[in-house]
């Protein structure tokens, strides 16, 4: 059985830090916070690049 490799990742938004996690497994990125968890194939963007843009999401949707 194997394990995903979680990274730290933190984005600042209006004065605050945004912190969450991600995650890379067969061509998707999986963002999670303490409010919820989105995923996004990965693309030509790079995979931490990706996570950024979808933490900046969730944190404009309240889910960060």
């Amino acid at each position: 059985m194997s394990t995903l490799n979680q990274y730290m990742i933190e984005i600042e938004h209006e004065g605050q830090t945004i912190f969450g996690t991600y995650s890379i497994w067969a061509g998707l990125v999986t963002v999670s916070t303490v409010r919820g968890t989105e995923t996004a194939e990965i693309g030509d963007t790079q995979p931490w690049a990706l996570a950024k843009i979808i933490l900046r999401q969730m944190t404009q949707d309240g889910k960060a």
